[in-house]
């Protein structure tokens, strides 16, 4: 059984509880292009806590890693839609089960005649096939330059990390505060904990997610 809910990652004590089997694989993206899509028609966004919910998540691989190495893998959506075959046979391997081109092909175990994905955009089919050449987005397009300061500003080392490359040059050594002057105190403590600490003790110079 796969289930594929990303809040779940939420929940990864109640699953091992009911299913102690359960093997975690944590899909991640570059989070400026996650943040652009979801931002694509959208007239406000918070990219601070956007920001934030996607260093949550890493740091929920990484410690659910430290403490269960042999049940949570991580892999780059950019390498599983670049290198479809290369990443599922290694994946297959790590989970010791025998490769097939069915790993290849999207599935729909629900009784759908088609699968059916969720893609934002109209000009592509719904098929669950993801086209390399999209998953690179411009991110200077669908975003301001406020918002790329912003978003860069809250990833601290998690990016690097991760082995994202390709927007560092929007990374930001100190944060860029979006709220009310009032609200600046908690955000600077938010930063001190959230950032500065959890990159301490998460995501060292030597470091690396995947």
């Amino acid at each position: 059984m796969v289930e594929k809910t990303p809040e779940h990652e939420r929940h990864i004590e109640q699953i091992r509880e009911d299913f102690p089997g359960a093997v975690f694989l944590h899909m991640i993206r570059d989070p400026f292009d996650v943040i652009a899509s979801r931002s694509k028609g959208a007239k406000q966004r918070n990219y601070m806590w956007e920001a934030l919910l996607w260093r949550q998540s890493v740091e929920i691989f990484v410690r659910s890693k430290r403490e269960f190495p042999d049940s949570h893998f991580a892999i780059r959506f950019e390498d599983l839609v670049g290198d479809t075959q290369s990443v599922m046979r290694k994946l297959a391997q790590t989970l010791v089960v025998d490769f097939s081109e069915n790993l290849l092909a999207p599935t729909d175990h629900r009784g759908a005649s088609t699968w059916q994905s969720n893609t934002h955009r109209v000009d592509l089919p719904k098929n669950g096939v993801v086209d390399a050449r999209f998953t690179f987005r411009n991110v200077e397009e669908d975003l301001s330059p406020a918002a790329l300061e912003t978003i860069g500003s809250w990833l601290g080392r998690a990016y690097g990390a991760c082995g994202f490359k390709r927007h560092r040059d929007h990374l930001r050594p100190v944060p860029r505060f979006t709220m009310a002057k009032g609200n600046v105190a908690r955000l600077v403590y938010a930063y001190l904990t959230r950032i500065l600490i959890d990159d301490f003790r998460h995501f060292g110079s030597a470091v690396k997610v995947i």
